[in-house]
């Protein structure tokens, strides 16, 4: 063998060798998520802060929460990531959820202050071990780790008083949306005068005055969730804009008008803007005009007594997690049989954090998200 070919030969085994290495070592610190489009922006964030503070790279692909499911089951996800509820037909065939105890809340699961990142830890790790012996497609768990809560904002017209502005509370039924009043403005067909005799004003004007709506663009986590919660998913009539600031800057402009938005945008309805935050099923988040700059965070609950709302000792964030009747949660889905599952567990446990400096929390609070820490308990027996 000439010399050149030797060095050839010797250089040709050192990049395979590396290669190896390399790939070896991004399989240890490469985790592929997916799932839902709704949780889309806040892991972008989350996934580039993590990977440049723990320099582990997770890469979420939005496909949809089903695609979610589907993909964590067929082993594509090392978890998928679902934007409603989780129950005992959110698996597929055969497979099904961990048995989880009671724990604290014997109807949810296991719950987690932020700071508990070690008792989560704990937790998962004593999981584990309990159902080391449990076949792969009994092995799923559910992790919530946020609440997505929506405000529905209108600008009323000038006729409409305040005390009947006050009043203003839709309820929902995702069966029969087009009966409820809500239905009826999404589908052009409720007007101004109709909602002033709903709340009990006496003064309504002898006129018809359409009540002009607004919504999110196709793709927007923030439509999808106000269609699930609402059963509305065809709003052809109304305005379509890209974003929760359009949709703030549009219902705000308009003479009268009707919209929603992310929890976080709410601080931005003042007294000065004109825009006002509606009831929904006898709930409604606390907001500057309502309650003032200085103690708007605070949730409202209807007064059946006077039929209007007000403030109670409940800051917003501890209120959407108890009674605000507008929210859905945000669900990972994993299996404790995982390759990787030692990354995930840092990943999920570094949202939770160690104390009140986490520099994760920034990520909930920039996307208007409420942290929440379950290990979810799915209601069905394990056969």
């Amino acid at each position: 063998m000439s010399k050149k070919i030797s060095i050839l030969f010797v250089i040709i085994i050192a990049l395979i060798t590396g290669l190896w290495a390399w790939s070896v070592s991004a399989n240890q610190n490469h985790v592929v998520l997916g799932g839902s489009t709704s949780v889309n922006t806040f892991m972008q964030s989350y996934t580039k802060d993590f990977l440049e503070n723990e320099k582990k790279d997770f890469i979420y692909n939005s496909t949809g929460s089903q695609a979610g499911v589907g993909g964590v089951e067929k082993g594509m996800y090392g978890a998928g990531f679902i934007s409603k509820d989780v129950s005992n037909t959110t698996l597929t065939g055969d497979n099904q959820f961990v048995k989880v105890h009671s724990g604290e809340n014997e109807k949810e699961g296991y719950t987690f202050s932020l700071t508990e990142k070690q008792k989560f830890i704990d937790k998962i790790t004593e999981i584990k071990n309990e159902n080391k012996n449990t076949s792969k497609n009994k092995s799923y768990l559910a992790f919530e780790f946020a609440l997505d809560a929506i405000a529905i904002i209108y600008k009323k017209p000038d006729w409409l008083t305040d005390d009947s502005a006050n009043k203003i509370n839709f309820s929902l039924d995702k069966k029969d949306f087009a009966n409820t009043s809500l239905g009826k403005i999404y589908s052009n067909n409720y007007t101004w005068e109709e909602l002033a005799k709903e709340v009990g004003q006496e003064n309504v004007p002898n006129s018809s005055t359409k009540i002009v709506s607004f919504t999110r663009e196709d793709g927007s986590g923030t439509r999808s969730a106000f269609g699930d919660l609402t059963g509305i998913k065809s709003m052809e009539y109304s305005n379509v804009v890209n974003s929760n600031g359009a949709m703030f800057e549009n219902v705000q402009k308009s003479q009268t008008a009707i919209g929603y938005i992310s929890y976080a945008f709410v601080k931005q309805i003042t007294k000065e803007s004109g825009v006002k935050v509606a009831g929904v099923k006898n709930t409604k988040l606390g907001n500057p005009a309502d309650l003032g700059n200085d103690d708007w965070e605070y949730g409202m609950k209807l007064n059946k007594a006077t039929n209007s709302f007000e403030k109670t000792d409940v800051t917003n964030e501890q209120f959407i997690k108890a009674t605000y009747g507008f929210k859905r949660p945000f669900i990972a889905i994993f299996n404790i049989h995982y390759k990787n599952l030692n990354l995930l567990i840092d990943f999920f446990s570094a949202m939770i954090g160690e104390d009140d400096t986490n520099p994760y929390r920034k990520n909930f609070v920039e996307e208007g998200l409420v942290p929440n820490f379950i290990i979810r308990k799915v209601d069905y027996e394990i056969k």
